[in-house]
């Protein structure tokens, strides 16, 4: 048996009893071979060596010198990535993993719930560090629209809105921003609270005369 084979039938065994395929002391994280630490080390290296590649001007995929036709891959990775990104987000939406953690339960959306929030979290607040703000603002609203009290989800019909829109002087700060459903969000646009309550006023006293009428 060659080095190479044993390398593998190590890693292998270590896999089937639950273990981390490099270090085989830790469990690896779930739906994947590595361990926490034995990640964060390799992705370190790896960045590494994607800069060094990218710096002299050719494609960081291992193996390929080819030049850069994108910020970071030359034409053929860059098509390889894209179509196997498309497969992986198909397999995992319809096993309802996570396309980013790989790991919790989304519920028929893209990404679970964490993994969510802290997209938008490095969104609206600058940082991922800041998603369990947003959690929590959520769960004081008790996962209802500001407006309509109609329950929301996330990653279908949750949205954040800014309490004052950015365009008149609003921050992206987490007193400024507030859980509404999506479609209201449309609606309110850059309007102020007052403005979109009093709207909202006006547009049902003129549907309810306008239904009267008809009647």
């Amino acid at each position: 048996m060659s080095s190479t084979e044993k390398v593998k039938a190590l890693r292998s065994r270590r896999l089937s009893e639950g273990l981390c395929s490099e270090c085989g002391e830790r469990p690896h994280r779930p739906n994947r071979h590595r361990c926490e630490q034995c990640t964060a080390e390799y992705s370190k290296k790896d960045r590494q060596r994607r800069k060094r590649k990218i710096a002299s001007g050719v494609c960081h995929t291992r193996g390929c010198n080819q030049p850069l036709e994108t910020a970071e891959l030359c034409k053929q990775c860059h098509a390889k990535m894209l179509k196997k990104h498309n497969e992986m987000r198909r397999k995992f939406r319809s096993q309802n993993i996570c396309v980013c953690c790989f790991a919790n339960q989304t519920n028929g959306s893209v990404y679970c719930e964490k993994c969510h929030l802290k997209q938008l979290s490095t969104r609206y607040l600058g940082s991922v560090q800041y998603w369990p703000l947003l959690l929590d603002l959520l769960e004081r609203q008790n996962r209802r629209c500001t407006y309509s009290g109609i329950p929301i989800e996330l990653g279908k019909t949750a949205s954040l809105d800014h309490i004052v829109a950015k365009s008149k002087g609003g921050k992206n700060t987490i007193e400024n921003l507030q859980w509404v459903h999506i479609w209201i969000n449309k609606m309110k646009n850059t309007m102020s609270n007052d403005e979109f309550v009093t709207a909202l006023d006006e547009f049902s006293s003129q549907l309810a005369a306008y239904r009267t009428s008809k009647n």
